[in-house]
């Protein structure tokens, strides 16, 4: 381990440099880790003074080839620009925290929740970077779909003759959920209680999007139903 250059560094500080790297060692610590994690203390602070709107412009020209296209762009610019800028600009990234963002945010929050959501998640977003140290995008390989095949819709008919012969609790599912169009985990975790003859409401938890909506029951959906039993069996 280097102790630094003889012509700026004496004798008796090079001991005493030694001396402290001794001490560590004795302590169980080594002293070029704790060297090289002070050094990457004082960059991180060094990164953490710089302000958010000198941040969000170097972030959003590192990040301008990636976006989805110039609308998503323009957006993440006028959103941070008209609700972020005004309060958050001049203050330093180590110097924002959840209240700060809260206090920006509070005159949309209400009016304009979605905007507001946006912009919290991409002031969120502009802190991180500078603190995981503004590191380059990464495009990731491209990932091809495969899609599981369709159904023809000339043999729906005889499929769903067939499903209803098959003594399960899966093909009754699978039934109830064709004429509903239901998402598969509304199915599979629906409860009595959602139930009624002639709607089925989901709850708002169980909801991709969060919001309760109703699923009309078709004559043929009430008859499942009304075949199910009404409590688990043990």
């Amino acid at each position: 381990m280097g102790l630094g250059p003889l012509r700026q560094v004496p004798l008796a500080k090079a001991r005493a440099r030694a001396s402290e790297a001794r001490d560590l060692i004795y302590a169980g610590i080594d002293p070029l880790e704790d060297r090289r994690k002070r050094r990457d203390d004082l960059r991180g602070e060094t990164a953490e003074r710089i302000t958010f709107k000198d941040a969000s412009k170097r972030f959003l020209d590192l990040h301008r080839d990636n976006w989805k296209n110039a609308k998503h762009e323009q957006q993440w610019e006028n959103t941070l620009r008209n609700y972020a800028y005004p309060s958050l600009g001049t203050r330093p990234i180590a110097a924002i925290d959840g209240a700060v963002i809260t206090e920006a945010l509070e005159s949309i929050w209400t009016k304009k929740p979605e905007t507001a959501r946006r912009v919290k998640q991409r002031i969120d977003r502009v802190i991180q970077w500078v603190k995981d140290g503004t590191s380059l995008p990464m495009k990731g390989p491209s990932k091809r779909v495969r899609h599981h095949p369709a159904l023809p819709f000339s043999e729906l008919p005889s499929f769903m003759e067939e499903l209803s012969h098959r003594d399960s609790i899966s093909a009754r599912a699978l039934e109830f959920t064709v004429p509903t169009a239901a998402r598969t985990s509304e199915v599979l975790g629906a409860k009595w209680s959602e139930i009624d003859l002639e709607t089925r409401i989901v709850p708002v938890d169980r909801m991709k999007a969060g919001k309760e909506h109703q699923v009309p029951l078709s004559k043929r959906a009430v008859e499942l139903l009304g075949n199910l039993p009404r409590e688990r069996r043990a």
